[in-house]
């Protein structure tokens, strides 16, 4: 039933041109208390050493977020890393969708992310720096002063 609800959601998604823009971003926090996972600030030897090695942990979250801002997706990721974010949306999203993904905002968007991300999605135009993440850049660049920006 809930495969079933989640199938007609993404179709709905689909149908809506919701895939159109997406805005990738990936956390940390969500999986800090994963049971069996060493935290990532530990020794390599003391994350090997987990019951969930360091090459198998999951550590991160990757969200998905539409056009009108709607959640796509949520997906444990391993990193950040462009192929780890190109292989997730492969294994988690439809085609039809992929195929409809114009232009992605991302915290990082980088020229390899870009490339990686054309294979994927072969519509793939342009990427931008996610909305949120632009103003924390700016007020970065401004040392949090106020300015008329």
């Amino acid at each position: 039933m809930v495969t079933a609800r989640r199938a007609s959601l993404i179709q709905q998604c689909i149908d809506h041109q919701e895939f159109t823009h997406v805005c990738l971003d990936a956390t940390l926090r969500c999986c800090m208390r994963v049971k069996g996972q060493a935290n990532y600030r530990k020794s390599k030897e003391v994350r090997e050493n987990a019951p969930v090695p360091d090459a198998t942990a999951l550590r991160r979250v990757l969200t998905a977020r539409g056009r009108t801002g709607a959640c796509l997706g949520m997906w444990p990721i391993r990193g950040e890393a462009a192929p780890d974010v190109a292989d997730c949306l492969r294994a988690n999203v439809p085609q039809a969708a992929l195929q409809q993904i114009v232009s992605v905002s991302s915290d990082m968007p980088s020229h390899t992310l870009s490339q990686i991300l054309r294979k994927v999605c072969p519509s793939l135009q342009y990427m931008s720096l996610d909305p949120v993440h632009l103003v924390i850049v700016y007020n970065q660049a401004h040392g949090r002063k106020h300015t008329p920006g």
